[in-house]
């Protein structure tokens, strides 16, 4: 039965907050329409195929379940949530015509889908005043991802068959000092430290097992500074330092310079004028640092788009115009 259906429940007790969320969605869709003309362009050659499609079925389902406990004091907030996410495709299939420039008959293909996936959540938050002008706030949230993928494709006698699990951790911190000052300003001391470890067994075939790890540690200090009524001050300079490696690669890292900056000129109740610019940089994941190769169909390959070494964002200028009492907003960008 398709439709979504949650359910809330909530106790407060002094301090203490409970609250429990828990949810189940179910869609199921068939015989749609898609007809396509696709070309595909070789070295050597051009072949053009018609497509269309026969029969179908497309089910998904999820599950959730999330837990949020807080305690609040005078000068001190926690809390806590632990979740658990699940959902499942099984045997999604499409069955199509095709036609194959110079063929005179038309044959038939069929492919089916199924995957699931699990992923457990836990947050831990802190905020504490260390005094009226000076705060001290942390997070800290991990997880734990398990997918499974199998896929299989049939033309004539050629025959696709795949079947991964990928395993994924992930872990995060956040730490922030802020000092407000008496002359409408404030400095916040920020540090982060993101980390990924994942993995994908590949369990047709002879693709070997991949596995891939990155960390990014940043600092930036965070100054705001109000001018008036009409003038909003942002600057935000750091530093971030990237690490990561693919099994049997070379551990990659490189130090860089970060900066956030932004100023709002509010000219009229509601409407502002804004210009941002950030400075960054970026890694890769798994998908792009390997050279894994998966056949889709008789004309297709998946393949890993392997790129070495480390991505450096553009300079990007952001002029935002916008009226928030009609949400009307119009932007302008410039990437150096």
């Amino acid at each position: 039965m398709s439709g979504d259906y949650n359910v809330v429940a909530k106790l407060s007790k002094k301090s203490m907050d409970y609250t429990l969320f828990a949810g189940y969605s179910q869609r199921e869709y068939s015989k749609l329409t898609d007809d396509r003309q696709e070309a595909f362009v070789f070295t050597d050659r051009v072949v053009r195929r018609q497509s269309t499609l026969l029969d179908d079925r497309v089910k998904n389902n999820s599950q959730y379940a999330q837990l949020n406990i807080s305690n609040k004091q005078d000068k001190r907030l926690l809390s806590g949530k632990l979740s658990l996410v699940h959902s499942d495709s099984p045997d999604n299939y499409n069955r199509r015509s095709l036609l194959y420039d110079g063929d005179k008959e038309n044959i038939e293909s069929f492919s089916n889908v199924s995957q699931s996936g699990w992923k457990p959540n836990l947050e831990l938050y802190g905020h504490w005043d260390v005094t009226d002008k000076q705060y001290l706030e942390t997070t800290v949230v991990g997880s734990y991802t398990h997918n499974q993928y199998r896929y299989s494709y049939q033309e004539n006698d050629y025959t696709v068959l795949t079947d991964n699990q990928e395993d994924m951790y992930e872990l995060y911190a956040i730490l922030n000092y802020g000092i407000q000052f008496k002359h409408r300003n404030a400095l916040t001391i920020q540090g982060f430290h993101f980390h990924t470890v994942s993995s994908i067994d590949y369990r047709i075939g002879n693709i070997p097992w991949q596995h891939f790890w990155e960390g990014e540690s940043m600092l930036f200090l965070d100054y705001t500074q109000r001018f008036g009524k009409k003038i909003f001050l942002r600057v935000c300079p750091g530093f971030s330092y990237i690490q990561y490696r693919l099994h049997h690669d070379d551990r990659k890292s490189k130090l860089s310079p970060r900066l956030r900056f932004n100023v709002t000129y509010t000219f009229a109740p509601q409407q502002q004028i804004r210009l941002t610019c950030p400075v960054g940089s970026g890694f890769l994941d798994i998908s792009q640092l390997n050279t894994v190769e998966q056949q889709i169909d008789s004309l297709q390959i998946r393949r890993g788009n392997l790129i070495n070494g480390y991505l450096s964002k553009p300079l990007l200028l952001l002029l935002t115009v916008g009226n928030s009492g009609k949400l009307l907003w119009g932007r302008m960008w410039l990437m150096i």
